[in-house]
This record gives structure tokens, sequence and C-alpha cells, in this order.
């Protein structure tokens, strides 16, 4: 995993499944480290450029395969904007709906059932999507998760889905940090509970 830092108070973090523990651990710290500088926040917001590459379960961080990583990112009180491309699955699923904005590139691909899925699935894709996430088994494009309301935003191809997101997170860091984080949170307010409640 790499992280990324740019001139208008946005973190980038370039991820896929297969990312070590150390560096996982040295993102979160890099990060709560930039935020607390100062009297005032330093990060607007949070760009997750997520890569969809499988690996075996083996090869998962403890970070990854446990949370711990997104509860990080999640304390870091600061609205997070994800985007993917490639085939999703396992943690990788995990990363996405993490953001509180999301994006896919038209050929991704999402691998059904979600194995061991976030306890506030329910509440943040509704209850009846839900259920077909985690009970059928397939695969689904981009466009169905988009009826579905599970992402926000499908474009052409990897570079575009990117550069949206970027886009999106430059737009919500033109607001102050506070009023964008309680407008976002609506947008899954049980994250944002569970979070507070563990």
């Amino acid at each position: 995993a790499k992280l990324l830092l740019d001139a208008e108070q946005k973190a980038h973090i370039e991820i896929n499944e297969s990312a070590t523990q150390e560096s996982l651990e040295s993102i979160v710290t890099a990060l709560h480290s930039y935020n607390t500088t100062g009297q005032h926040k330093w990060l607007k917001g949070l760009v997750l450029h997520i890569e969809g590459s499988p690996v075996p379960a083996r090869l998962h961080s403890y970070a990854m395969a446990t949370g711990t990583f997104l509860i990080g990112l999640r304390s870091l009180g600061v609205p997070i904007v994800s985007c993917c491309w490639g085939i999703v699955a396992g943690p990788t699923w995990a990363l996405l709906l993490t953001g509180d904005y999301r994006l896919a590139s038209e050929d991704t691909r999402f691998m059904i059932p979600i194995l061991n899925p976030l306890e506030c699935l329910p509440q943040l894709v509704g209850r009846s999507t839900a259920t077909h996430l985690t009970m059928e088994s397939g695969t689904v494009s981009a466009a169905n998760l988009l009826e579905m309301s599970v992402i926000h935003q499908v474009q052409i191809d990897q570079d575009t889905t990117q550069k949206a997101a970027a886009e999106q997170a430059k737009r919500i860091a033109n607001f102050p940090v506070l009023s964008s984080r309680q407008t976002l949170s609506c947008m899954c307010p049980d994250a944002e509970k569970y979070l507070l409640v563990h």
C-alpha cells in the first residue's frame, strides 16, 4: 500500500488486498500524525484507490483480515471517497464499503457472496441488497451495483474512475471538514454509529 499527500490537503492511498501489515500500520500512523499536527485538522479528505486483485486468504495481513485498518481510517474523522477496478472479492469489499462516496470502473467485476461481511452491511446498503450480496453467488457488474445504490458512480475505465474520485474528493474538500463529515455520515449513518459504539 502507498500513501500520497497532495497540496489540497487530501490523502490518497493506493491499495490492494495483498498489502503488508507494516505498510498498513505506517499509513494509519502517518495519517493520524498529519491530522493532529498544529491546532487545526490537516486532512480534508481521503481517497482510496483500490485495485481488485484477489489473493489467497493466507496472504491477507492481520489488519486487512480483521478490519482494524478500516477502523483506523474511519477514526480520522474525514470524508472518504473510494474507487475500485478489477475483481472485487474478499477484503476488497470492505475497503470499497468504507467510503462515504464509492466509484467503480465499468469493467469491474464484483464476486458474491460477500464472505465475512461488515456487521453494518444491512444499514449501509439496505436489508434486501445485503441479503442478495451475502446469499447469492456469482458475479455482479458495476452497473447492477449502481442500480442497487451500493456504489454512486460508474466510470468508463480505471484512469477515469481515479480522476473522478479525486475530483469528488476535491469538491468535498472545499467545505469545512465538520460539515462535510456530518453531510457524508448521512450517507452511511450506521457506519458512524458502529464506529462510535466499538
